[in-house]
């Protein structure tokens, strides 16, 4: 795991400081998708600025309080025409959206908990499995082949069919670490 954990570091341009802290304190038995969204919040803006005393339990606290503040934020962004192109409508209720505009991937950053807005204006494709009420379940990226549900964490069983048909119709593959958030094992 610790190798996934310092890939994913690596892609959000970590500080040195949090390498060092993430050798020293993350242990094997963490969960992944736990440490995942600790580093989106370690280098966020809110992140203290000394990790080198910080304990596990004092950043995981700290982080969970970050969480929510973004899903209250999330809440007051609006998108606006043009920030999300419809992909494929399940004709429930769901679908999956081609995020585009800012605001989307500053709504689906802080409503799922996850640095996906620090992906706009990179070169990746971001993708959001939405409900009646366009509300988020299931981050899906299809350069760095990453799927990710709320915190960096794995995708509720309700919503895996739809993320599977949606991968099968753009013929996306996935990276094996990424396919145990639906819950498969390669």
């Amino acid at each position: 795991m610790k190798q996934e954990i310092i890939k994913y570091a690596e892609g959000l341009n970590a500080s040195q400081e949090v390498f060092n802290w993430l050798n020293k304190t993350v242990k094997d038995e963490f969960q992944q998708s736990e440490v995942e969204h600790i580093i989106d919040y370690l280098v966020s803006d809110k992140s203290p600025k000394r990790l080198y005393r910080a304990t596990y339990k004092q950043i995981k606290s700290n982080c969970d309080k970050w969480n929510a503040s973004l899903i209250k934020k999330g809440n007051h962004i609006k998108e606006i025409e043009g920030d999300i192109e419809i992909i494929l409508d399940f004709k429930d209720g769901f679908k999956i959206v081609k995020l585009i505009g800012k605001k989307a991937f500053e709504r689906e950053g802080f409503l799922m908990r996850h640095c996906v807005s620090s992906y706009f204006g990179k070169d990746d494709e971001i993708y959001s499995l939405r409900d009646k009420d366009n509300m988020p379940h299931a981050t899906m990226s299809k350069s760095s082949q990453q799927i990710k549900g709320n915190g960096n964490g794995s995708i509720h069983p309700n919503y895996i069919k739809y993320v599977v048909k949606f991968l099968e119709f753009m013929k996306i593959e996935v990276k094996d670490s990424e396919m145990l958030n639906l819950g498969y094992l390669n």
